[in-house]
This record gives structure tokens, C-alpha cells and sequence, in this order.
């Protein structure tokens, strides 16, 4: 039973503006999201608001309130566009391609899952392991020795032809360029400040370009949907086998819930794993003791080959590098919920609708929880072993990402590929700035020299924010 005392207490937080009202802290948010988090953070403790006149957004920083957050899927929603910040026409296509385990609640979402988990099956993500190969090594083949190469742009291609071929099963040559650009151009621009303040369905403006790409992407997907129906045993992807799934009433997802689906995996899919590989590449090129050891490892196992599933267990560094690489530089660092009903977090009391955003990054660089948080040390984790809400690169409680074996497979081959053939500088004097978009991604990509895996490693000046999530020392 709620209490009169919470009843009346008042989530700290910044006052709201004169005239533009708490939207206007807000706007600071969305322009520097961990910056600001940081600084409400340090001001307010565990838990902060922006509040007014009975509307509210608050800002969680603890693994308690998080296990509070993540764990009641009843109560805290996942936002959708019906809850977003301008109208969506009706018709849109992009109202389908938002429909997905994302975006779905209560046991619409429970059902979804449900029918999707058998398609991430060990045994069955495991299938996909020569795809994966065969795209890394043809990704890296052109590389040429003395050249420079953005690294995120380079994961982006790769990641994307991994996520067509092993989630769509098709042709990544055909469709590499048509959904690349789509994606782009897509749910992509919903964060663009450019739509965000002209929400303006008119030929040439930014919003207009959204929903437009949106449709070309649906109707891509949709033919595709079609493809499969019409050769059902011609396919043993992702995308097929949700096709073929059964709920225990019989019933099977409709074109537009396939659509969702498949949406959401060749996006968030790719474009999480994209920033994973890049960050990773970035850190093991800045801490070259760890990236001596990692191939020691790798030399005594692999001797330059690809990865077996079976040896894939084996790599026990490389696996603590992947995991404290998603610590420092979680691309997941923010996530919100909206809630279904009034409740209580501590010793206050919010109504319905209230928007809740916990923050990974802020609980991955508590000093609380991490000796020396900024640090990046992968051997961290031979002793510690945190809560599922102390460490949630991949979410937690009954959303924790469907996909999270599939992405850890993927990392692993692809890196052992990468580091066994090359050697990767970072340009000196690059300017790294990791920014929300909503994966924590580079602002403008990150450039480095390849060369011939000689083991003449060498880490270099870097300047931008990068600085202020990891330590990293002058070369």
C-alpha cells in the first residue's frame, strides 16, 4: 500500500525552465544522454527527475532499481511510436516495422518470444557458423597492408551481411546496397533532431525521407516474407523457421508480425554488434599486452584458423575482453520504460505513464561495483561475477536480448579472423567521440592502418570523449 510519506516526497532533480518546462532538460539529454545522466548522477544519488505538473521522466541509477524496472515487464512497457513524441501516420509502414519483440508488451510479447526462442537455439545459431566465417574472411580480403580504413564502417558492412544472411537467408550481394541504405535512412533518422522538431509529412523534409525509406524497406522485407511462404523447404534461416513456428493454440505470426520481426533483427542486430567489434578493435589496439596475450591464446588453439563451435568455449581471454569491452563501452547504455500503472520506486510515488530510463553505462562505472571502473582490464573477470543488473550489456530480467549467444559467436569468430591476419593502429591523433544514436556508436567513424599481423603493436595518441568513459594512457 502506497504511503501518505511517499505520497509527498518529491524525486530530486533539476527545476524545470521557465517557459519551455522540463522539455527543455530534456533537449539536454537527448543532446549529450551520458553526459547528462553523469551529471544528474553525481547531483542526485540513486534516482533523479524531470518533473511537472504531475508529468514525469526519471532516471534510475542502481542495480536495485533497475531489478525493480527490468524485472516487471506488467508494469514497465517498452516504448512504441503510439507513445512517441509526434504522430505517425496511420498507415506508415514504419508503425510495422516497429511492431516487434522491441516494442511489444504483456503476453503479445511473452507469445512473440515464445515462438522465437527455439530460432537462437545453441544448436541452431551453431548452423550458421561457416556463414560466418566466409563473410569475415571475404570482408577483410581487400584489406590492403599501408592503407587506412574506417573500422566501423568496415564491422557495419560485415555485421549487416551476417544479419541478411543468417536472419533473412538471402543474398547479401543482391540486397547488400538496397537495405544498407534503407536501414540508413530509416527508424535510423527517428533521432535526428532534424525530425525530431519538424515532425512535417511535405516532399523534401527530413521526416517525409523517413517514412518514405520505411515503406521501400517494408515492401523489400515483405517480398521476401512472400519468397518463403511460397518454398517452404528451401530455407533454414531465422526469418524461415519464425515463419514455420506454431504457438501451442496453432496458431503462427501473420505477415505483419514477421515483418516487425524481421526488422528488428537485421537493425538492432547489426548495428549493436557493428559498435561492439569496433570498440573492442579500438581498445585491444590501445592495451597492447592484452591484445599479446589474446593471441597467444588464439596461436595455441587456432594456429590461424577460424574457430570451431567447440573451441569457441575454449577462448577464455578473448571471452573476458568481449565482456569488459561491453562494460566500459556498453553500446546499450540507455534504455527507457514507460509505465502501465502509478508505482513506487524508494520512497517516492509516480503516476501512470511515467517515463523510467536506467542507464547501463552510469551502473558499469560504479566504482561501488568495479574496482578502478575506467580501467580496461579483462582480467577483471576471473573473480568477479556481478548480478544481472549490475552488468547488462545485453538488458535483463524478461527481456534480456533473444539474441545475446548468437552475437557472442559472432564476435568471437569474427575477431579471431580480424587479429590473427592483421594488425590494427589507430590513427595518431584520431579524434574518438562515442555518441548515442541510440547505439553507442563513433560520431565519425575510427581509422585505422592495417598492416601484416608482424605482432609489432604499438598504441597511439587519441584524442575526443572516448577519454572520458576508459582510461587510456599516452603511447
Amino acid at each position: 500500500m502506497t504511503t501518505s510519506v511517499a505520497k509527498t516526497r518529491t524525486v530530486p532533480g533539476p527545476k524545470p525552465i521557465p517557459v519551455l518546462g522540463w522539455r527543455a532538460n530534456f533537449l539536454q539529454f537527448m543532446q549529450s544522454p551520458l553526459g547528462y545522466l553523469g551529471k544528474l548522477n553525481q547531483q542526485y544519488g540513486t534516482i533523479a527527475g524531470l518533473v511537472e505538473n504531475h508529468q514525469s521522466m526519471i532516471f534510475v541509477f542502481s542495480p536495485e532499481y533497475n531489478r525493480i524496472v527490468l524485472s516487471d515487464q506488467e508494469l514497465f512497457h517498452n516504448m512504441s511510436l503510439n507513445n512517441g513524441f509526434f504522430p505517425i501516420p496511420e498507415t506508415a509502414a514504419i508503425r510495422d516495422l516497429n511492431t516487434n519483440l522491441f516494442t511489444m508488451n504483456g503476453e503479445v510479447h511473452k507469445k512473440h518470444r515464445r515462438l522465437a526462442m527455439p530460432a537462437f537455439h545453441k544448436n541452431i545459431i551453431e548452423r550458421h557458423r561457416d556463414e560466418i566465417v566466409a563473410i569475415a574472411e571475404s570482408t577483410i580480403e581487400g584489406w590492403q597492408p599501408g592503407s587506412i580504413i574506417d573500422i566501423y564502417q568496415q564491422m557495419s558492412q560485415m555485421t549487416l551481411r551476417i544479419a541478411i544472411q543468417s536472419f533473412l537467408g538471402v543474398d547479401t550481394t543482391k540486397y547488400l546496397h538496397n537495405i544498407d541504405d534503407m536501414l540508413a535512412h530509416s527508424l535510423n533518422d527517428l533521432f535526428k533532431k532534424s525530425v525530431l522538431m519538424f515532425p512535417v509529412n511535405l516532399p523534401g523534409t527530413p521526416y517525409r525521407r523517413m517514412l518514405d525509406n520505411t515503406e521501400r524497406l517494408g515492401a523489400l522485407i515483405r517480398e521476401l516474407i512472400a519468397q518463403k511462404r511460397a518454398n517452404p523447404h528451401d530455407h533454414h534461416d531465422v526469418l524461415a523457421m519464425l515463419i514455420e513456428a506454431r504457438d501451442e493454440d496453432g496458431s503462427a505470426l501473420t505477415d505483419t508480425e514477421l515483418l516487425g520481426q524481421a526488422h528488428i533483427l537485421i537493425s538492432a542486430g547489426h548495428e549493436s554488434s557493428t559498435s561492439t567489434l569496433t570498440w573492442v578493435l579500438l581498445l585491444l589496439s590501445q592495451h597492447p599486452d592484452i591484445l599479446a596475450d589474446v593471441l597467444d591464446e588464439m596461436d595455441s588453439l587456432l594456429h590461424g584458423a577460424a574457430p570451431t563451435t567447440e573451441q569457441l568455449g575454449q577462448m577464455k581471454l578473448l571471452d573476458n575482453v568481449i565482456k569488459e569491452s561491453l562494460r566500459v563501452l556498453s553500446p546499450s547504455s540507455v534504455g527507457s520504460r514507460v509505465s502501465a500503472d502509478e508505482f513506487e520506486i524508494g520512497p517516492y510515488h509516480f503516476n501512470k505513464g511515467t517515463l523510467v530510463t536506467v542507464c547501463p553505462h552510469i551502473i558499469h562505472h560504479s566504482a561501488e561495483i568495479y574496482d578502478d571502473p575506467y580501467t580496461f582490464r579483462p582480467s577483471r573477470w576471473e573473480t568477479i561475477n556481478p548480478s544481472p543488473y549490475e552488468y547488462l550489456p545485453f538488458s535483463a530480467g524478461p527481456r534480456l536480448c533473444i539474441g545475446q549467444s548468437f552475437a557472442m559467436m559472432e564476435f568471437k569468430i569474427t575477431l579471431s579472423i580480424i587479429l590473427q591476419r592483421y594488425r590494427l593502429t589507430v590513427v595518431p591523433g584520431a579524434v574518438i567521440d562515442p555518441v548515442v544514436k541510440p547505439i553507442l556508436s563513433p560520431k565519425t567513424g575510427v581509422p585505422m592502418i592495417v598492416a601484416h599481423q608482424d605482432r609489432r603493436f604499438r598504441k597511439t595518441d587519441i584524442r575526443g570523449t572516448i577519454h572520458s568513459m576508459v582510461t587510456l594512457t599516452e603511447a
